[in-house]
């Protein structure tokens, strides 16, 4: 492929992303400051809380302090579990599950911009969600590109910029898409470490690697950049960590793909790099999710919520919120997927794409295997929880959007039915490419239209306020020039006596 090539996709690219902008950051006001997300309700109260800067002057509490003698916090204060302010337990929560990270890092952004107002700090945080799910769409580009081609990397990014479900979540302030990005950045380096060609350790060599080799070679530090992903993606949710079997399996897939032999020396600086991608996650999480500890152990505070908040989620608290999930079929969540959160056309080709590289995987083809793999079992596992929410499956979306895009380019290079003047083939490839794109574009702004009108309940409200009489009405013109009728309440005994004469004394005088 040459040069003007690449530059045609990754312009194509930038174009796909700004739509993808623009379907994630209009109606970001949505529902006018009242909460229809529980989460984000429970996620904006903690936001609002917590604070970056500390005041100079000890004595006074950070809330009461001057604006000139406030700072940001030092590493110190930011690593003191017991006083710091960005810590959730410290500000009023005895009960937080959530990781640190996303909190962290919109409530430093929050008051270095000066959107702390209760007000606006809701509509701010949202944005920080629609900008993650956007660095996640970059991501997925560039590893489908690297592994697949940029055709494929530039369809799978059009197929997740138009994904429902991502749309719906870039709407909401909560740290589901912090996870997914910290996660996509963590296959990133994964997928790193399948395609790199060139290694220090592939040789043959039964000699002792030195360490200066070591150190230089690539793929240590893309398991040291794996670790670090992967300790963010944790700070973010913790059971991010089911990913840490992504690096011994990216080598695996790695060795396997390339048909390479390992040697001693080899498996060797395999176990190095990861030990380093190991040692790498826990200095990670324990840097972006610093409450979680207390001293060098633990926080039994945390500990306790994680045991509770996993009670809660298996079904063994009876909570009035759990009452949805009794009896649900183990293929609800893969309905929901298919049918809204991709859409049906996007769905069936996202599955066929993936029951397509699976069997090529049994065929040999390797280099499929970390993707498919990971997607089948993470896929599996959240559709056998208790609660198989839709949100839960957010992980899968791009990567089930990167096996669509994947499928159409296998199923053009079919050679069945074709002639010198006609590809058959590529030619329905094309067609059912296409039709999936437009159809899915189709559901993704029709969805999306939802943001940019007033929330249902509301608009009804006031209807109802314009349009139904109450016993008495106060007529309110508004400034667009509006009538709404304000219905007032009567009381069962009347109005007080003393209002009354007030009443009659100023008619009296006019």
């Amino acid at each position: 492929m040459n040069g003007k090539r690449v530059w045609i996709y990754d312009l194509l690219f930038v174009l796909v992303l700004l739509l993808a902008g623009y379907l994630r950051l209009s109606g970001v006001n949505w529902g006018e400051g009242y909460h229809q997300h529980p989460n984000e309700l429970f996620l904006t109260g903690v936001l609002d809380n917590l604070r970056a800067h500390t005041c100079e002057d000890a004595s006074i509490p950070v809330d009461a302090c001057p604006p000139e003698q406030k700072r940001l916090l030092s590493i110190r204060e930011y690593f003191d579990t017991a006083n710091s302010t960005l810590n959730p337990y410290n500000r009023g929560q005895a009960f937080f599950v959530y990781g640190n990270l996303p909190m962290t890092l919109v409530r430093y952004a929050v008051e270095l911009t000066d959107n702390a107002d209760i007000g606006n700090s809701k509509f701010f945080a949202r944005q920080f969600s629609a900008l993650a799910d956007l660095f996640t769409i970059v991501l997925l580009y560039l590893f489908v590109s690297k592994l697949y081609g940029q055709r494929v990397g530039l369809i799978a990014s059009a197929f997740s910029s138009f994904t429902v479900m991502q749309i719906q979540q870039s709407h909401f302030f909560t740290s589901d898409l912090f996870v997914n990005l910290f996660m996509f950045l963590t296959i990133y380096f994964a997928v790193g470490i399948i395609s790199r060609k060139a290694s220090a350790a592939d040789g043959e060599t039964q000699s002792p690697l030195p360490i200066s080799s070591i150190i230089r070679d690539p793929l240590f530090w893309l398991s040291i950049g794996f670790g670090v992903a992967l300790g963010m993606a944790m700070a973010s949710k913790i059971n991010a960590a089911a990913l840490a079997i992504a690096l011994p399996g990216a080598f695996i897939v790695r060795y396997l793909a390339g048909k390479k032999s390992i040697s001693g020396e080899a498996f060797k600086f395999i176990v190095i790099c990861l030990m380093a991608g190991g040692i790498a996650t826990l200095i990670s999480f324990r840097i972006f999710q610093p409450y979680a500890f207390s001293g060098l152990g633990l926080n039994p505070q945390w500990v306790a919520n994680i045991s509770e908040q996993r009670a809660q989620a298996t079904g063994e608290s009876d909570l009035p919120w759990n009452l949805q999930w009794a009896r649900r079929t183990h293929l609800y969540s893969f309905t929901n997927l298919t049918v809204w959160g991709l859409g049906l056309p996007l769905g069936i080709l996202a599955w066929a794409g993936f029951l397509l590289m699976g069997w090529r995987i049994i065929k040999g083809e390797w280099k499929h295997l970390l993707l498919w793999g990971w997607t089948a079992f993470y896929f599996g596992w959240q559709s056998m929880q208790f609660n198989p929410t839709m949100r839960y499956q957010l992980p899968v979306y791009p990567l089930l959007a990167m096996m669509a895009a994947w499928g159409v380019f296998e199923f053009a290079g079919w050679k069945v039915g074709t002639s010198k003047r006609v590809n058959l083939p590529t030619i329905f490839a094309s067609l059912i490419g296409i039709t999936v794109l437009i159809l899915t574009a189709v559901w993704a702004f029709a969805f999306q239209s939802i943001y940019l009108r007033p929330e249902t309940r509301m608009a009804a409200s006031r209807w109802i306020y314009e349009n139904v009489p109450g016993p008495i009405n106060l007529q309110i013109q508004t400034s667009n020039g509006n009538v709404i009728s304000q219905p007032l309440s009567f009381p069962n005994q009347g109005f007080d006596p003393i209002w009354s004469s007030v009443y009659h004394s100023d008619r009296a005088q006019a």
